[in-house]
């Protein structure tokens, strides 16, 4: 070999490992001297917080520059959302929450959030079921949520098969449940109950029947509209409903866990929790009745639960942390079937929705089928608290459902002149 290419050979070798040497003391100053983006993420535990976890973990793997730190808050989103309120109140908010949607209307009003920037995540509104009806706010979103939720029927099998009764033929129409009702309610020689056909919370049903008439709570004006004739209406067809199957109201899963309800009405998140409490219950679940027997002009109300959201009080470098993680998780399909599967709600990535997960959990499966006919509205707990203890009364006969439904009119216009609330349901607009 001649002395020019030994001499060329040796410049090269010279060269690469000087390069390496310079690639490898760059990466040990990266990694012992670059500081990391820290975030904090407040929470409530939940029964899916597991999932979260480890999906979170499995993020600051893949961006080992990002440090989050996982905050959970005792007690309820109630609390949470006191937390965060007085947070605010001290410039002391975390850069992420992971709370109830319907209390981070509040903190979207009082603009502590920042704006989802859609150019930096893997998907856009169209990809999400009924997103622009529920979360555009003046031309920006600023929630995500990672499930959707409406009502279901739920039904002990063992008690309809004993009843002569085939899961298959469960009534559509309100008419047909209840006279199923009263053919499943049974009464000892007392005169007591010992099965009721059919419970639920009355008020949340409420309102899935006052939609199925295809009117909205509030006219276009903003005035209160639930003293309409699709208000009492409503009222009456729920009321002989509860009658028939034995006045049981099963809120929150009362009874219908016990084994001696027959069927129920409740949200769809009541599955995970008799499954997490009663394995041994042979349940089933299906689409409620209907006023019309069919989806149309709609199903109910519909609602989404636990969300993410960013405050703007957050650095750039904070808040840049914060939106790769939403863009990670959104595109984990197996992360938002597992949340699902917990009880938060189907997903709005509606490409999910043909999923076999979704497909044989008959809670997702139901909702799939109902919520596209389903009505947002933001702000509802302002009415449930004028109307529910007004529908008490009525419901026992101490005032009628007209009487019930104007006095709620009345306290509504009277709140909505003393506070801001979102209106928001007119977003959905009625099939025919």
């Amino acid at each position: 070999m001649s002395l020019e290419r030994i001499c060329d050979s040796l410049a090269v070798k010279a060269t690469l490992i000087t390069f390496l040497t310079l690639s490898l003391f760059a990466g040990i100053l990266y990694t012992v001297g670059e500081a990391k983006t820290t975030i904090e993420l407040w929470t409530v535990q939940h029964l899916w917080y597991k999932r979260m976890e480890e999906a979170i973990e499995q993020f600051m793997l893949e961006y080992p520059d990002i440090e989050i730190d996982i905050v959970y808050v005792p007690g309820s989103w109630g609390e949470l959302h006191e937390k965060l309120m007085l947070a605010a109140a001290t410039d002391g908010l975390p850069t992420i929450a992971w709370s109830h949607t319907e209390k981070n209307i509040h903190l979207e009003d009082k603009d502590l959030l920042a704006p989802i920037p859609w150019d930096r995540l893997p998907y856009g509104v169209e990809d999400f079921m009924n997103y622009e009806q529920m979360y555009n706010y003046n031309g920006e979103y600023y929630r995500f949520p990672w499930g959707m939720l409406n009502g279901v029927l739920y039904y002990n099998r063992f008690l309809l098969d004993q009843s002569g009764v085939s899961e298959y033929d469960l009534p559509t129409s309100f008419e047909e449940m209840t006279r199923l009702a009263r053919k499943l309610t049974q009464m000892d020689a007392s005169g007591d109950v010992t099965q009721y056909g059919f419970a639920n919370g009355p008020i949340w049903q409420w309102f899935d029947v006052f939609y199925q008439h295809g009117e909205y709570l509030f006219k276009e004006d903003g005035t209160p509209n639930l003293a309409s004739p699709a208000g009492i209406n409503s009222m009456e067809v729920l009321f002989d409903l509860l009658e028939a199957g034995g006045r049981r109201q099963g809120v929150q899963n009362a009874g219908f866990r016990d084994g001696n309800v027959v069927m129920q009405y409740e949200w769809a998140w009541m599955a995970a929790q008799i499954r997490e409490h009663r394995p041994d219950l042979d349940f089933g679940i299906a689409v409620p009745p209907t006023i019309s027997g069919s989806l149309t002009p709609a199903f109910g109300r519909m609602n989404c639960e636990e969300g993410f959201c960013v405050f703007k009080q957050a650095s750039p470098e904070e808040q840049e942390a914060a939106w790769k993680l939403l863009a990670y998780l959104l595109d984990d399909d197996d992360f938002l079937l597992d949340l699902s599967k917990t009880g938060i709600g189907l997903t709005p990535k509606y490409e999910l929705w043909s999923d076999p997960v979704v497909k044989d959990d008959p809670a997702l499966w139901v909702q799939a089928q109902t919520l596209p006919y389903s009505v947002y509205q933001a702000d509802v707990q302002f009415v449930v608290d004028i109307l529910g203890g007004l529908m008490g009364q009525a419901e026992r006969g101490e005032i009628s459902p007209q009487q019930a439904l104007m006095t709620a009119d009345v306290e509504l216009a009277a709140e909505l002149a003393r506070s801001k609330r979102r209106i928001n349901e007119r977003n959905y607009v009625f099939e025919d």
